[in-house]
């Protein structure tokens, strides 16, 4: 599956979505019009003893929250 976070005023959202082979991707739309291709996000590990953090991941669970809060 997919999953797409917005704005608060849902003019800027990031796709993000794993491929079948569990590689995390995310793309960028801003006001609906396409900013980036799909990327993808990981880490090459300089101590591969452990695999690189690529590939291989899986969604098990997804929460959502929000809150407003203004600084002043």
């Amino acid at each position: 599956g997919q999953e797409v976070l917005q704005s608060p005023n849902g003019k800027l959202s990031m796709t993000f979505r794993l491929t079948p082979d569990g590689e995390p991707t995310y793309r960028l739309s801003f006001d609906n019009q396409l900013v980036t291709e799909t990327g993808k996000l990981g880490f090459y590990l300089r101590d591969h003893q452990h695999g690189d953090l690529v590939s291989g991941f899986e969604q098990t669970n997804v929460h959502r929250s929000s809150f407003d809060e203004t600084w002043t």
